[in-house]
């Protein structure tokens, strides 16, 4: 929206913006040829839910999710989401999010990660590297790492142990 820009307009003259889309069908097109390093996904674009076509899509591009809905926010981290913005969306707000992608872009990751876990399956052992992995789930005491290809892997660590 015009308002989104000129709040990103108004946080960093260098961020350029590349594209405004606003039919799901145009996103799909427009993803085919070009991966940009953020994108502000609205879930709701006209009138229609944008998450279900983006689920089974491999994006690699990191995903601010924009919307007035509250409960599509677990469903959003199956895709790359480093954040979820209710809206209406504020200078604060936005400028928090930004933050969270510098922190969380490959370049910049924190400089004392685990960058790989590895991951018993039956009787054999694989091994599945932190940059693969979308987001981590904690659930009937069990933790589990889903991978962005949507593979699911059972991990010994607890959140706490993930977190620092």
């Amino acid at each position: 929206s015009d308002q989104l820009k000129m709040i990103i307009s108004a946080i960093d003259i260098n961020i350029k913006i590349e594209k405004t889309i606003t039919t799901i069908p145009e996103a799909l097109e427009y993803l085919k040829y070009n991966e940009p390093d953020l994108i502000f996904l609205d879930i709701n674009i006209n009138e229609v839910n944008s998450l279900s076509f983006f689920e089974d899509k491999l994006v690699k591009s990191k995903i601010i999710i924009t919307t007035a809905y509250t409960e599509y926010a677990i469903n959003s981290f199956a895709l790359n989401t480093i954040d979820y913005l209710i809206k209406p969306i504020t200078r604060e707000k936005l400028e928090k999010s930004l933050i969270k992608y510098t922190q969380f872009s490959d370049n910049n990751l924190p400089k004392e990660y685990k960058e790989k876990f590895l991951i018993k399956l039956g009787t054999s052992y694989t091994i599945v590297f932190t940059k693969d992995i979308s987001y981590f789930v904690y659930e009937n005491k069990y933790t589990t790492a889903v991978g962005f290809n949507g593979k699911k892997y059972l991990l010994e660590d607890t959140l706490l142990s993930l977190e620092e």
